[in-house]
């Protein structure tokens, strides 16, 4: 009795059930018959129906299609989907919809491991709330019309996971909205509608500009709004594109090629990695670009207008017709061309032409134009310049209404570059300008000034500071409001740091509070936040990094003898020698470098500028140490300006993580007994 029961229980499960399938299809699929294997062709007769249960699995063959030519319904439910398969351990069978009149629903399926999950043309389908896994082409939707919502694809390979819309000359219309893919990119090919709204992607480190992007070819009515992608391309080489709008957007990279007509606009967008238009008409406004290798924006044969965008720089090829009109330039990082606007490449002629009105343009690093000598500046006006030796390059005198002083911009991690109160910016805009939104003249800049609902107070001091311990670090909040009454507090302080009382040493007004303490060993990098509140309870807030070395800091003008007693030293952010003076460093001196940069963080590489004199005397037992803190990075830790009027010296230094050790420009420099990276001598001169 006992080995009958055993025997039993090693028999197949009664319940179990399966259902193999080819030739013609129809009916009901249920649970109970579940799994469906296919084992040849298959196909649904036109005028006849296959609905699929909820709970169903579906095993296509290998190399075996199920072609739809009547109606198909796949709806699961959230708790309970449709698994649609290739054969196991192989990427095979394919679903091809071919009937014109009936409307195709998937919801709630998932797809995995498929040569074309869904493929059809000039067909009607839904495909709402599914999962794609690892098919080699997970929508193959040529022509007809489509409602594609809320899907989730994932592909393990950048080969795998295809999402095409529109193929040849099937014009289509396409609704794709709310959908995520991890790798590949979502393409639209000859499209006659397109609706491409909140759609994410997300895509590994090292994958090419394809990769997680959303493309349209020779489409002709686009509206592309409320997407996270890496990319979004426009190309009409072959077609006119009639309207497309690209709105409130968030990518790394832009481009548009090949529109001849001002179908295009880019609004309200924000890109990170820059914009690229070539051969285009197009209107770009009210976005946020900022800069990759070549410029925040890169023209080639272009005729733009851009209006009240925060750019960071921008570079033209070849032949082009800008306008700007209301833009804030800001420069984020030196160039090979030392300008905002330049030539790419550098230093070749272009056939370019500028209108430059009611911009803003600062300069926040050290480069010399506004605008590189050799692009032609038409027209315009009332634009604001900071910190520029030259705005217009080759052109001396500036256009009607142009100033020459700070901005006055808001600051901040990050910086919104908003205008504060006491901003000259304010109604100095041409006055044949359209007026504000608040019923005034045009401000100048990016961002208006609302002077009839009023603006937040605006916190004015910098954001990043640098100290070593021990020292005294000191931080005055000042803020700047049109209104009566200010209040400034903090927040997160460290316990070593507190609020100054007056102590006759200064006068204190309401918009002024200091803080002030010795940093402590062993303090670490560390950011305290800044409230200013108004009368009218508007807030703004200032969140400040402090860099903390272990390190007496030298950041800033740098002038005279260190005192070797205070050594080690470092440089942190940017210091320099002024023209006419000099730095010496005694023997037994250490200066680092801080070469390390962290964008996220705020920290930008350092350097230190020399437009005076450098010496660094040391003796045989008693060397100086120049070294870069990041030893891996070997970057460039000094560099000079054009200065002959006297000679810099280095006697016995050892330099040490540094790459090209100096930048010297028609300089006087002697080098003795220096030592390098692997300890050997060199005895080099630099006249």
């Amino acid at each position: 009795m006992f080995l009958l029961v055993l025997a039993l229980l090693f028999l197949p499960f009664a319940g179990f059930a399966q259902t193999e399938f080819e030739g013609e299809i129809s009916g009901e699929w249920t649970v109970d018959d579940s799994p469906y294997i296919q084992v040849g062709a298959a196909e649904i007769p036109a005028e006849r129906s296959l609905t699929i249960l909820p709970g169903v699995e579906v095993a296509l063959g290998e190399d075996l299609t199920i072609t739809c030519n009547g109606l198909l319904s796949a709806e699961g439910t959230e708790e309970d989907t449709i698994r649609i398969h290739g054969p196991e351990g192989l990427i095979s069978g394919r679903i091809l919809l071919q009937s014109e009149e009936d409307t195709t629903r998937f919801a709630y399926c998932r797809f995995d491991s498929l040569d074309y999950a869904i493929w059809f043309e000039d067909n009607r389908v839904i495909v709402e709330h599914n999962f794609f896994i690892n098919n080699r082409e997970s929508l193959r939707l040529v022509g007809g019309w489509v409602r594609c919502r809320q899907n989730y694809f994932h592909s393990d390979s950048p080969h795998l996971g295809d999402l095409k819309f529109g193929l040849g000359e099937h014009a289509g219309s396409y609704t794709v909205e709310d959908n995520f893919s991890n790798l590949r990119p979502f393409r639209f090919t000859w499209a006659d509608d397109v609706q491409f709204n909140g759609n994410s992607t997300l895509s590994p480190e090292g994958r090419g500009n394809n990769i997680s992007s959303a493309t349209f070819w020779f489409c002709q009515r686009v509206y592309c709004s409320g997407n996270n992608l890496l990319r979004i391309h426009f190309d009409n080489s072959f077609r006119r594109l009639e309207e497309a709008v690209v709105d409130n957007n968030r990518m790394v990279r832009m481009s548009f090629t090949h529109i001849g007509n001002w179908g295009l606009v880019a609004r309200n967008n924000i890109i990170n990695e820059g914009l690229y238009i070539a051969d285009a008409h197009v209107v770009v406004s009210e976005n946020v670009i900022r800069n990759r290798d070549y410029g925040s924006v890169r023209f080639e044969d272009a005729v733009a207008r851009f209006d009240h965008n925060l750019l960071e720089d921008a570079a033209v090829m070849r032949t082009c017709e800008l306008e700007f009109i209301n833009n804030t330039f800001v420069s984020t990082r030196e160039n090979d061309a030392s300008s905002l606007i330049f030539p790419f490449p550098v230093h070749h002629e272009v056939d370019c032409s500028i209108t430059m009105r009611n911009n803003i343009l600062a300069n926040f690093r050290l480069i010399d134009y506004a605008i590189y000598p050799g692009i032609e500046v038409v027209g315009g006006g009332y634009n604001c310049f900071t910190g520029f030796e030259q705005p217009y390059g080759d052109r001396e005198e500036l256009l009607e209404g142009d100033i020459i002083e700070n901005p006055a911009m808001r600051g901040g991690l990050p910086f919104d570059y908003r205008l504060r109160a006491d901003s000259p910016c304010i109604d100095a805009g041409d006055p044949d300008s359209p007026e504000d939104p608040d019923g005034t003249r045009a401000d100048i800049g990016c961002y208006y000034f609302d002077q009839e609902n009023g603006e937040p107070p605006a916190l004015n001091r910098k954001w990043d500071y640098y100290v070593g311990w021990h020292e005294t670090f000191r931080y005055a909040a000042e803020a700047v409001d049109e209104g009566d009454e200010l209040d400034i507090r903090f927040e997160d302080l460290p316990e070593w740091l507190e609020v100054e009382e007056d102590d006759g040493r200064r006068d204190f007004v309401r918009d002024s509070v200091v803080v002030s303490g010795e940093v402590t060993e062993d303090q670490e990098d560390f950011v305290f936040r800044v409230i200013a509140t108004d009368d009218a309870d508007r807030e703004d807030t200032l969140s400040v990094r402090v860099m903390v070395y272990p390190y007496r800091v030298l950041t800033g003008v740098v002038r005279g003898v260190l005192d070797v007693e205070q050594s080690p030293f470092i440089v942190a952010d940017t210091a320099w020698v002024p023209a006419g003076d000099s730095l010496v460093l005694p023997p037994g001196t250490e200066l680092y470098v801080d070469n390390r940069e962290d964008t996220l963080a705020g920290r930008r590489r350092s350097i230190l500028f020399v437009e005076g004199l450098l010496r660094a005397v040391g003796t045989e037992e008693d060397s100086i140490y120049l070294r870069a803190l990041d030893i891996e990075g070997r970057t460039d830790i000094i560099h000079w300006e054009p200065n002959l009027d006297g000679q810099s010296l280095f006697e016995y230094c050892r330099l040490s993580g540094v790459g090209t050790d100096f930048v010297t420009l028609d300089c006087n420099i002697d080098y003795h007994h220096t030592l390098s990276d692997s300890g050997q001598r060199t005895q080099t001169t630099n006249p």
